[in-house]
């Protein structure tokens, strides 16, 4: 998982998880076993910093999560790989990089367009979208069923089409900005324990475009001029 949990310019949060190694033989491969978390930027080729090493004996699942702080979740996208050690110092395996959601808030006529893409292993089979209301909270307001693709769309045009958390449907005005995070849900296929991986957006605002013309004005001049 790459989970977005608090989204700031500076106090930023994503939350990282893996699985430990699936079918591995701890008699061929003995321990001291060791992960190292490696961070890197979307947009920053295969640069990657060390941001944590944790020495383990498989057993403690709480090995496999690392909050990762302090960070500008706001504006940078970043993305995660796991690298883990037998015997200390003997290279086993590396997972594949996953990328946090990154979801854009764009404004339309009297709507937002939400867009949102994730580079993962996983698939990400169904998303919900949520806006925030006047008191804070977010409300989903549409599910969608997608998978296949990397990129995501949907556009707001006030309507609350998910009613089970209570109907916030309502004009979006120009002048106003509506924010909002989403929420993937994905499977890794044939491993069916995990079929189940939620992750969150950061949270993205956008204000509706107030593409109406202007009133035709109509003068009329009385009188004639001096020739």
């Amino acid at each position: 998982n790459v989970n977005v949990l608090n989204t700031d310019k500076q106090t930023g949060k994503i939350e990282v998880k893996w699985t430990r190694p699936i079918g591995l033989d701890t008699v061929a491969n003995p321990g001291p076993y060791v992960y190292k978390l490696y961070r890197g930027l979307v947009l920053n080729g295969n640069n990657y910093e060390l941001i944590s090493s944790k020495t383990t004996n498989l057993k403690n699942n709480a090995d496999t999560i690392f909050v990762d702080n302090a960070l500008n979740t706001d504006a940078i996208t970043y993305k995660y790989k796991v690298e883990f050690f037998t015997g200390s110092t003997i290279l086993y395996g590396t997972t594949s990089v996953a990328s946090a959601v990154r979801l854009t808030a764009k404004g339309g006529s009297k709507s937002i367009n939400t867009s949102w893409e994730a580079n993962t292993p996983w698939t990400n089979h169904t998303h919900f979208v949520f806006r925030q209301t006047s008191a804070g909270d977010f409300n989903l307001i549409k599910k969608l069923s997608a998978a296949n693709t990397s990129v995501f769309n949907y556009n707001d045009n006030g309507d609350d089409l998910e009613k089970s958390d209570g109907d916030i449907s309502q004009t979006l005005n120009s002048n106003t900005n509506y924010c909002y995070k989403v929420l993937t849900l994905a499977n890794y296929g044939s491993i069916t324990n995990l079929d189940s991986l939620l992750n969150y957006s950061q949270i993205a605002c956008g204000m509706p475009v107030d593409n109406t013309p202007p009133c035709t004005v109509n003068i009329t001049v009385n009188g004639q001029g001096n020739s």
